[in-house]
């Protein structure tokens, strides 16, 4: 009986012990992801500024012929939302609304999916060589009490980065393909 008791108190003491470590992380884990485009900024900006493009090459949308989304609020920019649906699992439920849109240049949209809560940030802009550079950044909220998610950040960055990387190239593929007609 006496190692039940032992058991117990070793499972409870490393729980507490990782809630205490997991207190001292951050509250917050973000990734970014760059790509030069061959295509001209004005002609990559309305994918990042019309949730309706978003369909064809977001990381979180991508892969699902059956999926159903909502729109909601102006044609684009500020204020625009998105609610979709997907019986895939990877994909789940989520909607995403344009908080803040300066023209030609950033977006900046908050995200709910059925895992996490994301700020996002979609820039484009031409570096010193001329090229045109897209930027996708996420940054994700790791939660609060019991703080033992905040031990994994490591594993959500990487995730982040695997997703914005995915949609970046998808994002390539389409606007270079587009702009080629």
């Amino acid at each position: 009986m006496k190692w039940v008791f032992r058991s117990i108190f070793f499972i409870l003491a490393a729980f507490i012990a990782a809630g205490i470590f997991g207190a001292t992380r951050p509250s917050e884990v973000g990734a970014e992801q760059l790509r030069v485009i061959d295509a001209a900024p004005e002609d990559i900006f309305p994918y990042f500024n019309n949730l309706e493009t978003h369909v064809f090459w977001s990381p979180w949308l991508n892969g699902d012929a059956d999926i159903d989304v909502v729109y909601g609020g102006p044609s684009d920019g500020r204020g625009q939302t998105m609610a979709w649906r997907s019986l895939r699992a990877d994909i789940g439920v989520g909607a995403q609304e344009i908080v803040e849109s300066q023209a030609g240049v950033f977006v900046r949209a908050d995200m709910e999916t059925h895992r996490q809560t994301l700020v996002m940030t979609y820039a484009v802009s031409e570096n010193d060589d001329g090229d045109t550079v897209a930027l996708l950044g996420a940054q994700a909220d790791m939660g609060g009490f019991p703080y033992v998610q905040r031990l994994f950040a490591g594993r959500r960055r990487a995730q982040l980065d695997a997703k914005l990387s995915a949609g970046l190239d998808a994002l390539k593929t389409v606007v270079e393909d587009n702009s080629k007609d």
